[in-house]
């Protein structure tokens, strides 16, 4: 038996059910959640700013991303900071005003000080989920993901999205910070231990290429996610994503369920996703749907002019312009996040609107016909 996802970033959900009802698993192709770079890299972040004797966690992310704090300074200011029997974040603040490294390294320093002490002053009066974002943003982390413009680096930062709501939920179950972290450290030790019973495996649409089993789940058939946000104004990324739902159906040999989720929570915010175009492709007497709602919301809602056998291609952004793009529309971007339409200028052929998302990333100017934007 299989489970199947679009983005890694949708695994976390499933561990921690998994790991509650004590059913062993395993990621093909991948770390689990707590255990992935850009997870272990905030979260020590994260660490070093509320408990600056956390040496480990400074040594790990003084320079990452990249500012210019090589091994050979960082080595002087241990061997500093053991000479004076100080920590190593107050060897740092020291060697800064000294000659212990060079003029260039100490101004580099200082910068990452400066962001340390910022971060900590913003700890004090922010809500969790934006402490969080404010890391990702602030540390220059979001912008060096961007800047690499890759599917793993989109990838990664789907998965910091859902950082996010790993850490809200914890916050509406009335933990703390430092419980939040402690659950994180316990996961990841939870995690190394070996299980005999054997294993339900798990792994992204990309990796089961090749691979098959009696039985396999496919999780999370919603527009923005299967097919995903970044395909949905790009006809060749979408037909990319129709192969892929394809190679993940045609990995069972002789059970197939496929799933959508009437809410999910992304970014931080709760969401409706509209169920994925794809489900249209299955044909009806072949399905057996298990929902609590008598009929599916995509057959009963959905009246695409498609037969049951046929996906409708990716619509394109002029139609239905009107109605769709009105001020007040609440929409998805794959790298801003939710937000809301404020204002729209423009002719239909070249429709531009307002868009404020969330205080990392304010109010932005985007032109329908190329923007990836999702309706919520």
């Amino acid at each position: 038996m299989a489970v199947l996802y679009r983005t890694n970033a949708q695994s976390r959900a499933m561990e921690e059910a998994l790991r509650g009802s004590d059913i062993p698993y395993r990621l093909i192709g991948g770390f689990r959640f707590y255990e992935r770079k850009e997870i272990k890299d905030i979260l020590a972040f994260v660490r070093i700013i509320i408990n600056p004797a956390d040496s480990v966690s400074l040594r790990r992310i003084i320079n990452v991303p990249p500012r210019g704090i090589g091994k050979t300074s960082l080595s002087k200011v241990e061997k500093f900071s053991e000479e004076k029997k100080i920590l190593l974040m107050e060897g740092l603040r020291q060697v800064s005003h000294s000659r212990v490294v060079t003029s260039g390294a100490k101004n580099k320093i200082l910068s990452f000080l400066e962001i340390i002490d910022g971060l900590r002053s913003f700890y004090e009066d922010a809500t969790l989920v934006d402490f969080f974002q404010e890391v990702v943003g602030r540390t220059g982390y979001a912008t060096m993901l961007k800047n690499e413009d890759t599917r793993e680096s989109r990838d990664r930062m789907d998965t910091l999205n859902e950082l996010y709501t790993a850490i809200q939920q914890s916050e509406e179950k009335g933990e703390t910070l430092q419980q939040f972290l402690d659950t994180t450290a316990l996961v990841s030790d939870a995690d190394s231990i070996d299980d005999s019973r054997g294993v339900l495996q798990m792994m992204t649409l990309h990796t089961c290429k090749g691979l098959e089993y009696d039985s396999v789940y496919i999780v999370g058939l919603e527009d923005g996610l299967l097919p995903h946000a970044s395909s949905m104004s790009d006809p060749e990324e979408y037909e990319e994503e129709r192969r892929l739902c394809y190679v993940g159906i045609t990995r069972a040999k002789k059970q197939l369920c496929v799933s959508n989720a009437r809410m999910r929570r992304i970014y931080g915010s709760t969401f409706n996703y509209p169920p994925s175009q794809f489900l249209m492709a299955i044909p009806s007497d072949v399905i057996t749907n298990k929902s609590r709602m008598e009929v599916p919301s995509y057959q009963r809602s959905m009246s695409t002019g498609y037969e049951a056998h046929q996906i409708p291609s990716p619509s394109s952004a002029s139609e239905n312009q009107d109605i769709s793009y009105a001020v007040g529309t609440k929409v998805l971007h794959p790298k801003f996040g939710a937000g809301i339409i404020i204002k729209r200028d423009g002719s239909e052929d070249d429709l531009k609107v307002d868009v404020f998302f969330k205080k990392a990333y304010g109010k932005k100017r985007i032109a329908i016909n190329h923007a990836k934007l999702i309706i919520i």
